[in-house]
């Protein structure tokens, strides 16, 4: 959760207008922790017990390469593992 808090805090203006203007509010913004991790919007994903288990991530929409638009990710995160933060 601290995890999702802090790339919830990292969330740019610009990501947030972005998200505002697909029609997501800033009260669904921020109930649902949705981040920045610095190149992509994370939008994590809780278990039933309300642990954090995933991240899915969205590609930045000025991000014109050829990368995917949507990533599962615990991946790549050093001493991460689901459910730990």
């Amino acid at each position: 959760m601290d995890l999702a808090r802090r790339f919830h805090a990292d969330l740019p203006d610009r990501i947030r207008q972005y998200l505002n203007g697909r029609g997501i509010t800033d009260e669904l913004i921020d109930r649902h922790l949705l981040g920045w991790n610095g190149w992509r919007i994370t939008i994590p994903i809780f278990n039933r017990e309300g642990a954090l288990a995933f991240f899915k991530q969205a590609k930045d929409p000025e991000d014109k390469s050829d990368s995917p638009k949507m990533i599962a990710w615990p991946r790549g995160l050093p001493n991460f593992t689901a459910g730990s933060t």
